[in-house]
């Protein structure tokens, strides 16, 4: 039923370690690099990185496996992404291809003098964008490795440097390099010397990263804790070791979040007032601000104190209504709400077609949202983050195919709509009783009868009769914009496993 978004937010830490510390030396020679994964010091998959030289190009490729438990249930993620420039450094072209879920999706970007043109393929849909060149200087990830054993030859105790990952799209993020001094550290049974380093990278902020390279800047070892309990260890290894069968680790249970107090009647609550408390964290771990949860259509948030914030969800007292409506960009096809693929356009008009020709948006998003619910017919945690082209051919999922799908739905049939990422409580999940769990839903902008509108929350994951309560609390949205999508859902990563959560209201809960 709930689930967070693990399974991207790994593979873009992994892509933007391999994009920003490549183990590849620029030479005329093919160069190998294999790595163990290890999540909560359990293996949990591989990463192989290689560097070939032509005459006219660069390319610097990564593959990464990772094997992941949501329960009892096991999934298989696969990321492939290839960077090419020219000798000296500029830009040709970019390609992921990530496996979250049963399809791939393919994302190609080619750099041109004026822009930088970005075709995602999922199945037999494409469609292209364009976006503006970055106006800042930035290195390409070939590049990045030769300034940064140009620097360490240079004795530089920092290093500074933007660059660009290919599984986060055409986004810029700043890597910068603070040396600590030598060390020594097991490879491969052996014990080789280092350089030890912290790591720093605009899109994971607050989050240091311990890295140990060799004396080009090579990397051996990195380790990062993004959340309590979770620390993510990459290891220089070998392609036997590498690949050895894993038992894949667990990774919901704990971040299941118990409350000071159950609550009572959970699906019917039309308004709750929570104090969450977010702790300080390991050293290294990001420093989370009260102010960066959301302001929604039913949610408001007062800061208490440093790290303590009271979140009020009231379904009766929405928020004011405002003449100015969003932009087009919650209109807008993306790879995972693809709303020119005919699947997608023919489920939106098959959820709305027992409507009156007259029906209003609140009236039509409703239908789709009933309709979402019945028409996703398995609902476990066996699919890894699919996209609504997936959803609406597989027809199974957990709340973030739900939300997802129905935020693609809304967009078919005109209606703004963004996804939320938060909270819900639960009598029950995963041998867990009365927890928050992670979660996803929608959120549609539907006007009122004097032409002002505001955002509406909708789960498609709740039964026909209920389309939302007040145990939902959201901890960020997202427009679901191929170029801000990862970032979005990195934001929300030093929040995960870190909330102490007391109920204020309702105060009649059972004891």
């Amino acid at each position: 039923m709930m689930r967070t978004r693990w399974t991207l937010t790994w593979m873009l830490l992994a892509g933007l370690w391999t994009s920003s510390l490549h183990a590849q030396t620029p030479a005329d020679t093919k160069n190998d690099a294999w790595y163990t994964l290890l999540l909560g010091g359990q293996p949990a998959g591989w990463m192989h990185t290689v560097e070939r030289i032509g005459n006219d190009r660069i390319e610097s490729m990564s593959s990464t496996q990772i094997s992941l438990r949501r329960g009892e249930i096991a999934l298989q993620i696969a990321v492939d992404t290839r960077f090419a420039e020219t000798p000296d450094g500029k830009p040709i072209e970019a390609e992921v291809t990530q496996k979250l879920a049963a399809m791939s999706v393919r994302q190609l970007m080619r750099f041109t003098d004026h822009d930088i043109e970005m075709t995602i393929t999922q199945g037999d849909q494409s469609q292209t964008q364009h976006y503006g060149l970055p106006q800042q200087p930035w290195l390409a990830p070939a590049a990045s490795q030769r300034y940064l054993e140009e620097q360490i030859r240079a004795n530089q105790e920092t290093v500074s440097y933007w660059t660009m990952d290919p599984a986060s799209g055409p986004t810029l993020f700043q890597v910068q390099m603070r040396k600590i001094g030598p060390v020594d550290t097991e490879v491969l049974g052996k014990v080789v010397p280092g350089i030890a380093w912290k790591v720093s990278m605009s899109q994971l902020p607050g989050i240091i990263v311990s890295t140990v390279t060799n004396e080009r800047g090579l990397p051996l070892r990195f380790t990062m804790t993004p959340m309590p309990g979770f620390e993510f260890t990459v290891i220089a290894s070998d392609e036997q070791l590498a690949k050895a069968q894993v038992n894949p680790p667990e990774l919901m249970v704990s971040t299941l979040v118990s409350p000071d107090r159950p609550i009572t009647s959970a699906r019917s609550l039309r308004r709750a007032v929570y104090e969450l408390e977010i702790t300080p964290g390991d050293p290294g771990m990001a420093k989370v601000e009260p102010s960066t949860l959301p302001v929604t259509g039913v949610q408001r948030v007062e800061r208490r104190g440093d790290l303590v914030m009271r979140v009020s969800v009231d379904m009766d007292h929405p928020a004011s209504s405002v003449a100015e409506a969003p932009g087009d960009n919650y209109l807008r096809a993306t790879s995972s709400l693809n709303i020119q693929d005919p699947v997608v356009v023919d489920l939106a008009q098959q959820a709305v077609s027992t409507l009156e020709k007259d029906a209003g948006d609140a009236v039509r998003a409703e239908a789709m949202r009933k309709f979402v619910h019945g028409f996703i017919n398995t609902k476990d945690l066996a699919v890894g983050s699919a996209t609504a082209s997936e959803v609406a051919r597989v027809r199974q999922g957990d709340c973030s195919e739900h939300a997802t799908l129905l935020a693609a739905l809304l967009r078919a049939q005109g209606i703004p709509s963004r996804t939320v990422s938060g909270l819900l409580y639960v009598d029950a999940f995963l041998g867990k009783k009365q927890v928050f769990g992670y979660h996803m839903w929608a959120e549609a902008w539907l006007r009122d009868t004097d032409g002002k509108g505001r955002w509406v929350d909708l789960d498609a994951i709740l039964g026909d009769d209920l389309p939302f309560d007040a145990t939902h609390i959201a901890l960020g949205v997202s427009d679901m914009s191929d170029d801000r999508v990862a970032n979005d859902m990195l934001q929300l990563v030093p929040l995960i496993g870190r909330f102490k959560i007391k109920i204020i209201e309702p105060e009649d809960v059972r004891p």
